[in-house]
């Protein structure tokens, strides 16, 4: 039953944090008409190289940034298999707890490979199918238009007065996301470096703690995105492109792969 509990609560986290990176996406992508990601698309290398920065992100955050860009066709394949190379995921928090040093060494390395072998992969691949069609994130010319349409002309005091079923179910989903996160809801277990040390008392810098809040405050932006954002935005781009499209998918996936591995790591001797 543990073994539920625990898949369950992490694969809560995990759609969480994917879902509110897509809908930040979203926002950036029809706010800036297209033009944000058609700057990265254009060189290939800027795509390595961002790849690779956020894998050395301390956590999970980074790498699932760029495993959802690029399944929408906004990063290359060379670019996920940098952010793969370079990223340490967890373990980032123990290395520079215990052997900051080493872990710094090993960084710098991970960051040179990974930016080298992404750019030769691009050089190998061309094209490779995406699990997402690439219209994902689509502008809708007729209504996207920065100037007659902008995203986030709306009154806020009109939109929550005739707030809209979708609107409220986004808003309470993110809310809910930010308090279990802030509280420390679904934290995983696995980490070796604790937010609070045992011995001293003191606060741990290189803890996933760190990483969770500030992604609570991201997710707080886009809660306040949410409440500004015009109607069309709401129910067109988020509701129908992002929530109904990819949360069940993704929060089924990541609990049966979770559920096979925590029991393959209790009951198989691997």
């Amino acid at each position: 039953m543990n073994i539920v509990f625990e898949a369950l609560k992490n694969s809560i986290l995990i759609t969480g944090l994917v879902m509110i990176m897509m809908l930040l996406i979203e926002y950036i992508n029809i706010h800036s008409h297209g033009s944000s990601f058609k700057k990265l698309q254009s060189s290939p290398i800027k795509q390595v190289i961002f790849a690779t920065l956020l894998g050395l992100v301390p956590g999970c955050v980074g790498g699932f940034a760029v495993v959802s860009l690029f399944t929408h066709n906004l990063l290359s394949f060379g670019a996920l298999v940098a952010m793969m190379i370079s990223s340490s995921g967890d373990e980032a928090f123990i290395m520079l707890a215990m052997i900051p040093k080493t872990a710094t060494i090993l960084f710098c390395a991970l960051l040179v490979l990974g930016v080298g072998v992404g750019i030769a992969v691009d050089k190998i691949f061309k094209k490779t199918p995406r699990p997402f069609e690439p219209e994902h994130y689509e502008i809708h010319e007729d209504y996207d238009k920065p100037v007659s349409h902008p995203v986030f002309g709306s009154s806020i005091t009109e939109n929550l007065k005739k707030i809209s079923k979708e609107r409220l179910l986004i808003m309470t989903g993110i809310a809910i996301f930010i308090l279990a996160v802030v509280f420390g809801l679904l934290e995983h277990d696995h980490i070796g470096a604790e937010v609070h040390d045992h011995a001293t008392g003191s606060f741990n810098i290189f803890s996933e703690r760190w990483i969770n809040l500030v992604f609570a405050g991201v997710s707080l932006i886009t809660l306040f995105l949410t409440v500004r954002a015009n109607e069309h935005f709401i129910k067109d781009h988020l509701w129908n492109h992002v929530v109904k499209k990819h949360l069940k998918s993704i929060f089924l996936w990541t609990f049966g792969a979770l559920i096979v591995i925590q029991f393959g790591l209790q009951f198989l001797d691997i």
